[in-house]
């Protein structure tokens, strides 16, 4: 079976769903790796143990396979599968179900159950039901839970005094990028600003990253890689392009591939099959890192066709034939064509009613049909809350910008698509905006519509007031509109249906950020 390599269609999600469904309420074989026996009373089965995610071989792949549903069925809510993906999770996300597995984390001797990789997934599953609106009772019920497992690894972070390099489930790096965007995502800044203090003191300083010693026999993660991965989280545009190369001097700059795919001797032994998953993990990584960085670093063409060839090389080895592989490539894969590098920020900017919000908000409803994790951030809601303290001074109008870009950029580092509609209008404002979201992960979008347009459509009477001479500071008549000079698209907002103009937006998030 052919896989497209950047995209998950409607057949591809099918047989992934079909891998989770196969295998999350199937309790044999299971690996209780991490339960610790304190008693004769904890000689239990899995499913009395963990009543919630007592499949897929063990708690964490339980844990990514309820994520790995969630995602899909909310991504394709119409198919014929998603009802029973739905079914499936609410079978499993019982406030009954969650309560006893909130116990059982809780119980005596489990301090580093699952610590960090099944946490992170656990907060992952966590992030995605939160922005599904069909999920409200199962993101509650795993609430307990998840208040555990972030207090967990809040004193993990505090005690752990080295980053864990290793390619497997113990590594560090991918962990924390996974724990990062769940906070950025749910708001938990303490938890946010301890998990960044760890990223930076365990790896800012790190030089000549040792990918020649790469990959371990039964490796499924990367570790230099994994470790790009998270400080491109971290730093902006240019200082992450410096942090990289001297991290990873290789990366070739002419567009030519890089590292090599692996491939597993044999799929069906439980940890030499981890292969498989080395060049998803790969993929995803690659293709975040490319587009961290500007737009002309001749790296990025290298770093993506290096990402399409491992895609390739193990898309098609994700099935159901070897139970060892089945029951969590699938998660690895649609992690892969769903949040690889997926982030970006749309930067809406024209004349006062240019046209600006009704694009951006058709746009978004667009992308969120297609599953996409999008948020609009409206130039006029943001005046009445995040700059409701800024009025319209060069420089107010100048912090504003900052402002609207800093919550732009943690839904990008999150793997979402933020939409900014503002008017926003100098240029040295909107560049320092790319500055922060990052080059690569920014498309401008000039509304071109003519001034005697936007008046006509003026309701509120603004432009003739401020010809009248009421009010002062305002865009078009006595303060300045810099027209961007290389925007990535300049579209008109007058004369088409707004379909028509938001299609060629759309090509481009698509070109960049596949969905």
């Amino acid at each position: 079976m052919t896989y497209p390599k950047n995209r998950l269609d409607a057949a591809a999600a099918e047989r992934f769903a079909d891998l989770a469904l196969a295998c999350i309420h199937r309790e044999y074989p299971n690996k209780l790796g991490q339960h610790v026996l304190t008693s004769d009373g904890d000689v239990r089965p899995p499913r009395e143990l963990t009543p919630a995610f007592y499949g897929c071989f063990d708690w964490h792949s339980a844990v990514h396979g309820h994520w790995m549903l969630a995602r899909l069925a909310r991504k394709f809510p119409e198919a014929a599968w998603a009802r029973r993906a739905r079914t499936a999770l609410g079978k499993s996300l019982t406030a009954e179900n969650l309560g006893r597995e909130a116990a059982y984390m809780a119980g005596r001797g489990r301090t580093s159950f699952e610590r960090p990789y099944g946490l992170a997934w656990l907060l992952q599953l966590a992030a995605e039901l939160g922005e599904w609106r069909d999920a409200e009772a199962w993101s509650a019920a795993l609430a307990p839970l998840v208040e555990i497992a972030v207090a967990r690894l809040e004193e993990w972070l505090r005690k752990l005094a080295y980053p864990v390099r290793s390619g497997e489930h113990s590594q560090s790096a991918f962990s924390l990028g996974l724990m990062l965007d769940y906070a950025r995502v749910s708001g938990r800044v303490e938890f946010r600003s301890a998990i960044e203090s760890k990223v930076l003191e365990f790896y800012f300083r790190d030089r000549d990253g040792p990918l020649d010693y790469e990959p371990s026999g039964e490796d499924f993660l990367s570790p230099c890689l994994a470790e790009a991965d998270v400080m491109r989280r971290l730093l902006r545009g240019g200082e992450f392009a410096e942090w990289l190369q001297s991290f990873l001097p290789s990366i070739p700059g002419d567009g030519s591939a890089w590292i090599q795919p692996v491939a597993a001797a044999d799929p069906s032994d439980p940890k030499l099959g981890h292969l498989d998953g080395l060049n998803l993990s790969r993929a995803w990584m690659l293709r975040a890192i490319a587009a961290a960085l500007p737009c002309g670093d001749g790296r990025v063409r290298s770093l993506r066709r290096t990402a399409d060839e491992h895609a390739r090389a193990s898309l098609e080895a994700v099935t159901g034939e070897h139970y060892e592989g089945g029951h969590w490539l699938g998660t690895f894969a649609v992690y892969m064509l769903t949040a690889s590098g997926g982030g970006m920020c749309v930067w809406f900017t024209g004349l006062p009613c240019a046209g600006k919000t009704t694009l951006a908000r058709r746009l978004g409803e667009h992308l969120e049909a297609l599953g996409r994790r999008v948020l609009v951030l409206d130039g006029d809601e943001i005046r009445k809350h995040l700059s409701a303290d800024l009025g319209f001074s060069g420089n107010d109008r100048h912090t504003n910008v900052l402002r609207v870009a800093e919550k732009a950029r943690e839904i990008v580092e999150a793997g979402g698509i933020a939409i900014c509609a503002l008017v926003s209008p100098y240029v040295r404002s909107r560049d320092a905006a790319r500055d922060l979201v990052g080059d690569g992960r920014f498309i401008e979008v000039y509304v071109n519509t003519p001034a005697e347009i936007c008046e006509g459509r003026d309701v509120k009477g603004m432009y003739r007031l401020a010809r009248d001479g009421k009010i002062s500071h305002f865009t078009g008549v006595d303060d300045p509109y810099e027209a961007p000079p290389r925007p990535e698209l300049v579209v008109e907002g007058f004369g088409k249906e707004p379909a028509e103009v938001i299609a060629p937006i759309v090509d481009e998030i698509e070109r960049r950020a596949p969905s």
